[in-house]
C-alpha cells in the first residue's frame, strides 16, 4: 500500500503547478537592496514574516533572498567587532547592498533558487529539499513575446514545502 500511495501521491504533484499554488489575493513583500538592514528587520518583523526577496533596483531584477538567519549572522559578525551599544548604530549604518559585497568578499553569495509558475509540484517539492531552502520565489519572466526576458520579473507567490504539503492535503483523497 506504501508503494500504491507513493505512486498515486507523485502522479498528483507531477500534474500540478507551482502556479496553482498562487492564492487569488495575497500580498508577498519584497525588499530594495538599497534598504538599511535595520530597517529591512523591522519591515520583516512588522510583517510576521521569515524570509522576503530582494530587488536590486540598479540591476531591476530579483537577486536573492533575506531571512532572521541573515540577521542573526549580520548581528554576530558586529558584535564581536564593536561595542554592544554600537550594534544597532552599525546596523543602520549599512543597506543590504552594502552588507552582501561585503559578505561576497568573504564567501560566494547563495545562488537564487526560484521557479517558473509552469514548474509541477513534484519539481518543486524536489528543489526545495536539494537546495535546503525554507522559501522559494515563484517567478514570471517576460511577457508574452519573451519569456526570458529577465529585465521583467514578476514575483508572483513565495512557495515552501509546508505549502506544498497544504495543497496536497486539500485536493488529494
Amino acid at each position: 500500500e506504501v508503494s500504491f500511495t507513493r505512486q498515486k501521491v507523485a502522479e498528483f504533484l507531477s500534474s500540478h503547478t507551482a502556479y496553482e499554488l498562487v492564492p487569488d489575493s495575497g500580498k508577498v513583500i519584497v525588499l530594495d537592496t538599497q534598504l538599511r538592514i535595520k530597517t529591512a528587520f523591522h519591515a520583516l518583523y512588522e510583517q510576521g514574516i521569515p524570509a522576503a526577496p530582494l530587488w536590486d533596483s540598479v540591476r531591476r531584477q530579483i537577486c536573492g533572498m533575506i531571512s532572521a538567519s541573515d540577521f542573526i549572522d549580520a548581528i554576530n559578525k558586529i558584535r564581536v567587532s564593536r561595542a554592544k551599544s554600537q550594534i544597532f548604530e552599525e546596523l543602520d549604518a549599512h543597506t543590504i547592498a552594502t552588507w552582501r559585497a561585503r559578505k561576497a568578499t568573504q564567501a560566494p553569495l547563495k545562488k537564487l533558487v526560484w521557479l517558473s509558475p509552469e514548474e509541477n509540484l513534484k519539481n518543486a517539492a524536489l528543489i526545495c529539499l536539494e537546495s535546503n531552502c525554507s522559501l522559494i520565489p515563484i517567478i514570471a519572466m517576460g511577457g508574452k513575446e519573451n519569456k526570458d526576458d529577465k529585465s521583467d520579473m514578476r514575483l508572483l507567490h513565495l512557495i515552501s514545502l509546508s505549502g506544498i504539503l497544504s495543497f496536497l492535503s486539500r485536493h488529494f483523497k
